[in-house]
Formats: C-alpha cells, structure tokens, sequence
C-alpha cells in the first residue's frame, strides 16, 4: 500500500524531488560534453580561458580541435576521459549516493591525477560535472557516444558554412594594416586590426569540405563571424571557403515557398476553446525501449503563437539524396487538433516530406519543451508482450507505445513480489497496479490515458 501524506507536503516533497535532482549511476549513461573550459592561444597572440560547448559558427571545433572530449564511465568500475587535450587517461572509480539528492564520484587515474564530481538524475533527464586541473566539465545524458555526436555536429555545421544565406557569416578580406593584419568587414572602415584586442581564429573549408583548423592568418577574401569569449573579449572566427562562394544577386525569382503553401488548409485553421496540441520528439535511430517525449499545449495563447510561427515558415526545397544524408535523426512531430481537424507537421532532422516524393528543409521549426512533458516506449512494429501473474502465464499484451508516463517520486512499499510481470522484447516490466509500474531501477507512474487495467484491483 502507498504511504499516504497531507496534500500540502506531497506537492511540496514532489516539487523538490523534480527541481533537486537525484541518485545517478555514471556507469549506466552515455554522457556528452555540453560545457568545458580551457587556455586557448589564439592567432591575433591572446591567451584566454574560454568555454566551450559543441561546434558553432563562433566556435567551429567546439573547443575540440585537439580531440573530441569524452567520458566513459564502466560497469567493473574502470573510467575512460579525453579532456580535449590530445590525451587518453584511464583510471578506475568509486561512487557513493548523498541520500536521494545525488551521486558523487571519485576518479582515479593511472597517471597519479584525480578528481571528483556529481552526478544527478532529474524529470528531464541526468547531468555529470566535475574540476579536472582547474578546468569546469559539464555533460549531460545522450543516446549516442560523444564521437558520433561530435561528427553529427561537425557536418551540420559544415553545411550551413557552405549553405550560408547570409546569417552569422558575412564577406570580407585580410589585408595588410600598418605592418600586421587587418580585416575589411560589412558597414565597418576602417579594416580592423587583428591585433591583441581581438581573439582570432582562421579556418579552412575545402571543396572536399574538409574543415581544418590554421595556424596563421591569410591574405585574402574570406567570410567571418563574430561573437565574445567568456570573459567579454571580442571573437572573430575568419573562414577561407574553397570555392569562394558567389556574392549574393538580387533575386529575380518568385516570393519564397511558405509552409502553408505546401500543407493545404494550414492558413484556414483557428485555434478554439477545446484545442489542443501534441509535439512528440524521438530519434529514429533508436531501438526499443528507448523512450520518445511528448508534450500536450492546451494555452491558447500559446497555441496562437505556434500556429503563427507555423504559417511564417519559409521552406528551401531539397533533394531526396540530401535528406538521406541529413546530420541530424531527430524527429518532431507537432499535432494539432482543433475543432473537428487534425494537422500533423513532422520535420525529420529539419527536413519536411510532402507527398511522399517531395523534400523540403524548415527555415526553422518550434522548438520543443521539455517541461511538463511525459514519456513512452519505443517498440517495433507490431509487438506484444508476454503477460504473467506470479509464474502464471496470462496471454500476450500489445499497444505499449500508448502507454504515457513520468518518474514517480512518491514513496511506496512495495517489495520485490510485485503483482504482474510483462516480458518485452527490451526486457520485463513490474506491474503493481493499473498505473505504477517498475523498470531497470525506475519507478514509474502512468498519467495519460491508457493504464494497465487487468490490474485495477491489487491482490
């Protein structure tokens, strides 16, 4: 049976449960670096510590021009960490839970160094920090390793170097300024000085689109973006592209194809009072029992803001050969259903597919939050799983991908002789009632919905 507590202390305990993290096994997660900061020798001749999070126009290599920054945590207790340096070290490990709120960890490596950190889990998903020779590292939880996901970036910024339709990247030229360089910039005379004021980089787009990182600066054309480094310098990051690409013309070409060209009735829908939204986003390169999120939008404000955006959206028509190629499976699906309609808009890694024949790329596309959304299995097509009560076999059970759920952060006293067991092609699922179930580690409540309804009434 539940322990049960006042009203005012649930929702207060629930709340500090969702924003205060908990207990996290490093060894059990694939972690990505989504922060680092180190010393960086710049060409102009300054000498910073920087941030740095994944590749960027303003940061091409994501601070990562000497080896992707990785961290492998094991079950038998080994650790594996690129710090960005050129380095491999490996080292073992040693966890220890503070109560619920989170996992600290100490890593030895075999070099004599160490360090420490924590570990937390939290209703959208797990994070890991921790100092290593003065430097902050920050990852987060991920559904592939930090070099896949690396080599993703990169390509994808690689394409919208190559593809710039003038946003972030603007045209100019190295020249010689009073004995150093100087760069002619957009709306700007005269050419700035690359000199100790500003942090410079310069790197290299082939025609074989290999991106390389220079050691000095060159005379000539090239394109530029600008940004700040973390302590408040000015960047500039100059790009030579080979081919130089052409200076843009005035377009004599037809208005720009909009979403609500291609999706018919997109510009007739209303948002009324029983409206509502679905997003749902997944990766479909996952297998099952991975979880994909939705999120529900019933503000109609909101509703309004997204719908507009949605018939803003301008759209680049692409090839098929493209869109198979595309650096990003990520897949978004927004729903809308609004009086006795139903629209549904997918972007597949920002892509859009029309007809079945027809490809398109998003000038953008809503972004998804995470707050309040739930969660549901990945299955395959078509599968069941095998229902048991104790050792008693009950028949097959299909439709888990309808099941909608979050983490339970209420306390139970179940035992391990929980009521029912599913047996999926990803592993078993405990069943202790029509809502509450257990699987690898976690508990988990059902809040849409579908429930388990064989068990309404517990033994």
């Amino acid at each position: 049976m539940k322990k049960r507590y006042l009203p005012a202390c649930f929702l207060f305990l629930t709340l500090m449960l969702l924003l205060c993290g908990c207990t996290c096994d490093p060894a059990a997660h694939i972690w990505e670096a989504t922060y680092f900061a180190r010393n960086t020798v710049f060409l102009s001749g300054v000498e910073q510590v920087d941030s740095y999070g994944g590749p960027s126009l303003i940061d091409p290599f994501g601070g990562m021009e000497e080896g992707v920054v990785s961290i492998v945590f094991t079950e038998d207790g080994t650790v594996t960490f690129a710090p960005g340096t050129g380095e491999t070290l490996t080292g073992t490990f040693t966890t220890k839970n503070n109560s619920m709120a989170d996992t600290s960890f100490m890593v030895t490596l075999d070099n004599g160094e160490s360090f420490s950190g924590i570990a937390q889990s939290y209703y959208y998903g797990r994070s890991l920090e921790f100092i290593f020779r003065g430097n902050d590292y920050w990852f987060e939880e991920a559904y592939k390793t930090a070099e896949v996901l690396y080599e993703e970036a990169i390509q994808d910024n690689i394409w919208w170097i190559r593809n710039n339709r003038g946003e972030g990247l603007a045209g100019g030229e190295v020249t010689v300024v009073d004995g150093g360089y100087g760069l002619t910039m957009e709306d700007e005379q005269p050419p700035r000085r690359l000199d100790q004021t500003v942090a410079v980089q310069c790197v290299r787009l082939d025609a074989e689109n290999n991106l390389t990182m220079l050691s000095a600066i060159e005379l000539g054309p090239c394109y530029y973006a600008t940004g700040k480094l973390s302590g408040g310098m000015e960047k500039i990051v100059i790009y030579y592209i080979e081919p130089l690409p052409e200076q843009p013309t005035v377009p004599t070409e037809p208005e720009p194809t909009y979403l609500a060209d291609l999706v018919s009735w997109l510009e007739d829908m209303e948002i009324y009072e029983d409206s509502y939204m679905k997003m749902t986003r997944e990766f479909d390169s996952l297998p099952p029992g991975y979880v994909k999120y939705h999120r529900y939008i019933t503000d109609k404000a909101e509703m309004e803001a997204i719908l507009a955006q949605l018939k803003q959206i301008e759209m680049w028509e692409a090839t098929r050969e493209a869109f198979e190629v595309r650096p990003s499976d990520e897949v978004v699906t927004l729903r809308l259903y609004t009086g006795s309609y139903e629209l549904v808009i997918t972007s597949y890694g920002g892509y859009f597919i029309r007809n079945e024949s027809e490809y398109w790329y998003f000038s953008e596309f809503p972004d998804f939050d995470y707050t309040g959304a739930v969660r549901s299995f990945i299955v395959s097509e078509g599968a069941v799983a095998e229902l048991y009560e104790g050792d008693e076999y009950r028949g097959l059970y299909p439709d888990l991908d309808q099941y909608e759920f979050v983490v339970d952060t209420e306390e139970h006293d179940y035992t391990s002789a929980h009521y029912w067991t599913m047996v999926c092609e990803f592993g078993e699922i405990q069943i202790y009632d029509e809502t509450h179930f257990h699987y690898k580690g976690q508990n988990y409540v059902i809040v849409g919905q579908w429930k388990f309804e064989f068990a309404q009434i517990p033994k």
